[in-house]
């Protein structure tokens, strides 16, 4: 497979983005859920803030007359990409900036991607998994969301690439760095990184260990002083923990949140600057007492959320779109026959450990579609090695007899 196919379809991929963002996306938007809110507030001077009441009741878009409470309810990587355009006073060219970035992002990840793939499988299997990430429909609608996925799929390549070739003490610094970024956008990433240290240890990579704590720790440490500062209490990452194993526990997904449960804690606790905190225990201890009443609807709801994450999410209605569904079906067919047939636990033992830190995730608390939409990127290394031939033979060689006659 010549590199210049992987370039057409790179082109390919970037033109259906930028085609899909001036064409579907709202570029009047003005609401980038809860990380903009957060972003608006700190370029308006109330600081690292979300939740505040109006007319008695939670709100969380950013209002001009309203002093939020102090938050650490967002991890801080997507609300400090989002910040700087928020001094940007037209909506349609802020959006329009902010999602072609993404969109250039979303290439980068695809080079990531098939770089990993070339070293690890072959290089038609990296041009497969590439084609699949650029043209899959799932994928172009992630680049233009206002949502941290393609940074995330970035990052997660672009450190599994570096974890691999690491040979000196600033390279490692510096996929130090990287994981850090990623942690400030999905806390989960602290497990992997903590599971990857484990195995440097066990395997006696003591000094790249050591860096990696070290690094990572010292960076993650100015947040956790913030916070400190901030709620008298100590929070390592974000106080959203309670809130998302409560809803996880009873299923409250998507637009099922109003529950009593819900509104007895977000209405009942103190409304002062550590209100953040006051909900997260309240949610934390709902949690452990349902767990300790509700083992079998606990136990019933793991099998359903494993069952969302990897397969088909009936309660979604978002699951049932045919542009979605159909090519999943394919990807998730190719990813386990790519799995079984590629099985290398030296080759792919950070993708196994990521597999697993994202599936624990999604079962002790929830998956949102971006969830699952994140996840999907490890599969393809999988999914192209299996794919490559068939698209070679009925995508990339009809074009090339096509330019030839």
């Amino acid at each position: 497979m010549r590199w210049k196919h992987f370039w057409y379809i790179l082109a390919a991929g970037v033109v259906f983005r930028i085609i899909f963002v001036l064409l579907f996306s709202d570029l009047k938007n003005d609401y980038y859920w809860e990380y903009g809110a957060t972003a608006k507030n700190i370029v308006n001077g109330r600081g690292y803030s979300l939740y505040y009441f109006q007319d008695d009741l939670l709100r969380h878009k950013y209002q001009e007359d309203k002093t939020p409470f102090p938050s650490a309810y967002m991890p801080p990587g997507y609300v400090f990409f989002l910040t700087p355009f928020m001094l940007l006073k037209s909506l349609i060219f802020r959006n329009l900036l902010i999602l072609l970035i993404q969109t250039f992002i979303s290439a980068a990840a695809a080079c990531q991607l098939f770089n990993f793939t070339q070293k690890k499988i072959s290089e038609e299997g990296a041009f497969g998994a590439a084609t699949i990430y650029l043209l899959t429909p799932e994928f172009i609608y992630a680049s233009a969301t206002f949502t941290p996925t393609v940074l995330f799929h970035f990052l997660i390549f672009f450190i599994l690439n570096r974890l691999d070739q690491d040979e000196n003490t600033k390279q490692t610094i510096f996929t130090s760095i990287l994981i850090t970024i990623a942690i400030f956008i999905r806390t989960e990433i602290a497990l992997f990184v903590s599971m990857v240290i484990a195995w440097g240890i066990y395997s006696r990579q003591l000094k790249k260990s050591a860096i990696l704590t070290a690094v990572v720790l010292c960076l993650l440490l100015p947040w956790s002083i913030r916070n400190y500062i901030v709620f008298d209490e100590i929070v390592p990452l974000t106080t959203n923990a309670g809130y998302n194993l409560y809803r996880g526990t009873h299923l409250l997904i998507g637009q099922n949140t109003s529950y009593e449960g819900v509104d007895s804690v977000h209405y009942g606790v103190p409304r002062d600057n550590n209100y953040e905190i006051h909900c997260n225990e309240k949610f934390l201890e709902a949690t452990v007492k349902t767990y300790q009443t509700e083992q079998i609807m606990v136990l019933t709801n793991y099998v359903k959320k494993i069952f969302n994450y990897w397969l088909f999410n009936p309660d979604d209605p978002r699951s049932y779109n045919v542009l979605y569904l159909f090519p999943w079906v394919l990807i998730l067919l190719f990813s386990v026959a790519g799995l079984i047939k590629f099985y290398s636990e030296d080759k792919f033992r950070n993708i196994y450990f990521l597999l697993f830190v994202l599936t624990l995730s999604a079962t002790i608390v929830f998956s949102l579609p971006r969830h699952q939409t994140m996840m999907k990127i490890l599969l393809l290394p999988f999914a192209g090695g299996i794919a490559a031939p068939f698209i070679t033979r009925y995508l990339i060689n009809p074009v090339i007899r096509k330019r030839n006659n």
